[in-house]
């Protein structure tokens, strides 16, 4: 924003030109030429004209593939907020958590201050039988220091170090608390062969009581329904009478598996969701056609402004026909269906081809705006994520569910039951956990009482495990140390919901994932306004 405009014009639009111009070389130059309206003839002609001009006149050295990619990402942005253009070298990436499998060694980490910790290892992985802990630091990857700020570490780096091809091995060395040589630090190496796992997005599932079962799904992969249907059976044969569906902060994925969910709990042939595209092309209507399984059970779903796309059609359709009540805040609003294409190169553009509508025929797409990323963020100025009053909806569009009750369209699922925002947990946490002071002194505390940790019980650590004085006095000087505004009374009362958090980290490291989702779920507002509605 402090450059000039003409500083910022000027390369995007010799990028764009450069990538545009490529591509009219392979038009004009093939076997089959393609004919063009005039408009979009005059434009190409206008864009080739310019390139060849920075081609024959530019002073300095053009790197054309990076101008390429610029240009092509400044051009596709352009369209609209979710059409996308993805370098070759990102396609994998970027389509990781849709895939049905990936290659690793098996641990849950984070980036912390240029530290990579393991949060966790998962069941009967390499890293769980190596015998790597929760709070280990890995500080080389094959001999090589990551650790520190001259190495940068990033996710997508850690990625590249500890993926790889199945069968191949990558060598740690790992940072670990050892109380029994005086209490020193000791350096641990490990070698770990790399093996495939399934990509997982059925989060957890369990039984909350006699009656209630919990599922939450963490996005719509290539396996969700498969996984879905299979914990589903698993808990109706446990005796599941009431089903709490968990869709908050899942960004969607493959719609097919978000219908076919759908089908599960919807009895009839009705209209799960429509698209309306361009033309008629692109216009489909994707209904129920399967006896589910749980047709008559009562539903409750969690959804929060983290909730999009996939996760906004699941919701839609089981609001439209009464079979279920939604609780929590209004969805993101994402209604755009993006077609991946695999260009010649091996990269990919993922184009906007249609508009998601729901069966009362609802447009879930939130409206265009100029600070259409930082819409959610408006939510919290506004008031919307602390009053119901304030939830943004437009009026003028009334449709209507099943059962004659009035829903709007304008953007987004708005829930049958609002739950606000924790404004004091909120406030009062945000310099701990802004500054990551409190997940970095958890880490190191569970790594250096690790021996002590793993002897407690979850009843136990649930009802009678605390922290003592010497432990809150040595998270008091970090804070200070990292210029955290807190007086001594104030950070007295902060105590209570310090300790939930804190419990809450060490949980997710040292217990099984049913016992740690117990506990998050007892702190969990809207899961116990679902427990209330039910």
């Amino acid at each position: 924003m402090q450059n000039k405009f003409f500083s910022i014009f000027l390369p995007i639009l010799l990028m764009s030109v450069l990538a545009i111009g490529v591509l009219i070389g392979s038009l004009f130059f093939g076997n089959k030429p393609i004919l063009y309206p005039n408009s979009s003839q005059k434009s190409i002609q206008k864009i080739q004209e310019v390139l060849q001009y920075v081609q024959q006149n530019y002073a300095d050295t053009v790197n054309f593939d990076k101008l390429t990619t610029i240009g092509l990402e400044k051009m596709i942005e352009t369209l609209d907020p979710h059409s996308i253009y993805i370098p070759k070298q990102d396609v994998t990436e970027a389509n990781m958590g849709l895939s049905a499998n990936f290659v690793g060694i098996g641990i849950e980490f984070l980036i912390l201050k240029d530290t990579l910790f393991v949060i966790n290892t998962l069941k009967n992985s390499p890293s769980e039988k190596a015998g790597i802990k929760a709070g280990d630091k890995i500080i080389e990857v094959n001999q090589k220091n990551i650790a520190g700020k001259n190495n940068q570490i990033s996710e997508k780096k850690v990625f590249e170090l500890l993926r790889g091809k199945e069968g191949t091995e990558v060598k740690l060395g790992i940072l670990r608390y050892n109380s029994k040589k005086n209490q020193t630090k000791n350096i641990i190496t490990k070698t770990i062969k790399r093996v495939t796992f399934p990509t997982q997005s059925i989060e957890i599932s369990l039984m909350w009581d006699k009656n209630t079962g919990f599922i939450k799904i963490s996005r719509f992969n290539i396996n969700s329904y498969k996984d879905f249907r299979k914990e589903l059976k698993k808990l109706i044969d446990l005796g599941m009478k009431k089903l709490i569906l968990d869709v908050r902060d899942n960004p969607g994925g493959y719609l097919d598996n978000a219908v076919n969910i759908v089908d599960e709990m919807l009895a009839g042939k009705d209209t799960i969701v429509y698209t309306d595209g361009k033309g008629k092309r692109f216009d489909n209507i994707s209904k129920a056609k399967n006896k589910g399984i749980f047709e008559s059970g009562k539903i409750i779903v969690l959804i929060d402004e983290g909730s999009a796309s996939a996760s906004e059609v699941l919701a839609g359709a089981l609001q439209d026909y009464d079979r279920a009540t939604l609780v929590g805040r209004r969805t993101y609003g994402k209604g755009l269906v993006q077609m991946p294409i695999e260009l010649s190169d091996g990269a990919e553009l993922r184009l906007t081809i249609a508009k998601y509508y729901t069966p009362s025929g609802r447009c879930i797409q939130k409206p265009f705006s100029k600070n259409y990323r930082r819409e959610t963020a408006e939510r919290y100025s506004s008031g919307e994520l602390f009053e119901e009053k304030n939830i943004k909806i437009d009026k003028k569009q009334i449709f209507k569910t099943k059962k004659g009750r009035k829903v709007y369209g304008g953007g987004g699922i708005t829930p049958d039951i609002f739950v606000a925002l924790d404004t004091n947990q909120l406030n009062k946490l945000s310099q701990w956990t802004d500054e990551d002071v409190l997940r970095i002194f958890v880490l190191n505390y569970i790594n250096e009482n690790q021996n002590k940790l793993s002897k407690i019980s979850f009843e136990k650590f649930i009802k009678e495990f605390n922290f003592d004085d010497i432990f809150w006095n040595q998270l008091w000087k970090i804070g200070k140390n990292a210029k955290i505004e807190s007086t001594p009374e104030q950070y007295k009362k902060l105590r209570p919901e310090l300790t939930k958090n804190i419990k809450e980290m060490i949980a997710k490291s040292i217990f099984s994932d049913e016992n740690f989702w117990r506990l998050s779920l007892l702190q969990d507002e809207i899961f116990n306004k679902a427990l209330e509605k039910l």
